[in-house]
């Protein structure tokens, strides 16, 4: 049995749209009926040189390139958008043991650089899912 999962409204942009997690998130909420815009920052290590768009991401999804530790680039991928699902990570198998801040920081980064306050736009609500 599925947890009960609180319904919303709107448009809800997912980090880390292009990633495992977020690709996931993005087929559930298409499967229900939701506008998904996408902000992934396709790093050559996982997307390759070119930064192309992964294959299993579904073409529905409206994919921005960019990343969430550029403020500026964040507030202007959130214009129009009620919730945020953060699911942005960086993918290291070996070198996060021993360049930690470089995997720990997009996962952290995002919310405190862009609070409601800060960007100026009255989104209403935040998911965040710890990968």
């Amino acid at each position: 049995m599925r947890p009960r999962v609180r319904e919303v409204t709107g448009h809800v942009r997912i980090t880390g749209g292009a990633g495992f997690i977020g690709s996931h998130v993005a087929d559930e909420l298409l499967a229900r009926g939701y506008r998904v815009p996408a902000l992934g920052a396709l790093v050559p290590q996982v997307h390759g040189p070119a930064r192309a768009r992964p294959p299993y991401l579904d073409p529905s999804v409206e994919l921005v390139v960019g990343d969430v530790r550029d403020p500026q680039a964040f507030a202007a991928s959130l214009r129009g958008i009620d919730v945020v699902v953060h699911a942005a990570a960086a993918v290291g198998v070996g070198q996060s043991m021993y360049e930690i801040a470089t995997y720990t920081e997009p996962t952290t980064s995002a919310r405190p650089s862009c609070s409601r306050r800060s960007c100026g736009h009255p989104w209403r609500g935040w998911w965040y899912s710890p990968a």
